[in-house]
């Protein structure tokens, strides 16, 4: 079984609702956005897909006509905010995608509890 979690957005995080994106904070140009993974591990993996949105729509764009989706750029992630997996420390984000990205730990699997992973996204 895999762990999948969508963003949870600290402020108004970017969103995409009857095909027009909604950007959070002050405009279009917002530099980071701050949110969370919230999820309960399964016991046997150690990576969890995060979604932006919902693992299809795309929040992020190029300035173009029409725009262009794009992946984010950089994507930082704290430290498991879970009193029993805080022990797990995260060793990557890889696959940052334009609808995604899979956050890993060490060689041990996201315990079977509710787990909370803080992050920012630089989207440019």
């Amino acid at each position: 079984m895999a762990n999948t979690a969508n963003a949870s957005w600290t402020t108004s995080g970017p969103s995409f609702t009857n095909q027009v994106v909604a950007f959070g904070g002050k405009d279009a140009i917002e530099d980071a956005y701050h949110g969370s993974a919230s999820f309960t591990g399964d016991g046997s993996t150690a990576s969890v897909t995060v979604n932006w949105i919902d693992g299809t729509q795309t929040p992020f764009f190029t300035q173009a006509n029409p725009p262009v989706a794009v992946a984010p750029k950089l994507v930082l992630v704290g430290a498991v905010q879970t009193p029993t997996a805080q022990t797990l420390p995260i060793i990557n984000v890889n696959s940052i995608t334009s609808t995604s990205c899979v956050i890993t730990t060490s060689a041990a699997n996201f315990p079977a509890v509710a787990i909370v992973i803080p992050f920012v996204v630089f989207p440019y």
